[in-house]
């Protein structure tokens, strides 16, 4: 189930990474918007790590695993709310939320590993979880054959499963 919520939260942003600067020109932003939107996918994922992490100190690994599963349900659905709305600046801050949903794959990756499964075997088990990016590099190769609303309102769909299984690794927690 780990695997799959990693999994989960890789698609989400590795799908904006891949479509983030059409996506912004196709609804209407301007060249120079799309650009900033699709630098703004990576600098929330890079930054997001520090605030998640930060995040894991202060509230603990239950609290933020309930922001992980908003966040998570969050980012594709307001880029399908952009897409209602054709409205770049929805889908910019769409974007925006995509890469901080990323944000909490490696975060959520080492924690989980090292809480649920001890330092002895850590070294394996890290580095098995990060597998995940495998399974999730294939999610925007599917969406670009899928129109954007299909494509994110799957995505949303999805993300729902992964805030469940997240709940179902909080209880645990």
């Amino acid at each position: 189930l780990l695997f799959l919520l990693c999994t989960i939260i890789g698609m989400v942003g590795s799908t904006a990474i891949a479509q983030s600067k059409q996506f912004m020109t196709d609804i209407g932003g301007a060249a120079a918007l799309a650009a900033w939107g699709a630098s703004m996918v990576s600098v929330m994922n890079g930054a997001g790590r520090l605030i998640v992490g930060a995040l894991f100190d202060k509230l603990g690994m239950r609290k933020t695993q309930y922001v992980n599963g908003v966040v998570l349900i969050l980012a594709p659905l307001t880029m399908l709310v952009s897409l209602w709305v054709a409205s770049p600046a929805v889908a910019f801050i769409g974007l925006c939320l995509c890469g901080f949903a990323y944000s909490f794959a490696p975060i959520v990756t080492a924690t989980f590993s090292l809480a649920f499964f001890g330092r002895k075997h850590f070294p394996l088990n890290f580095p098995v979880l990060t597998l995940t990016l495998i399974p999730a590099s294939f999610a925007p190769t599917i969406a670009g054959s899928l129109s954007y609303t299909t494509a994110y309102a799957l995505l949303t769909c999805i993300a729902v499963v992964g805030a469940v299984v997240n709940v179902m690794f909080i209880r645990k927690a």
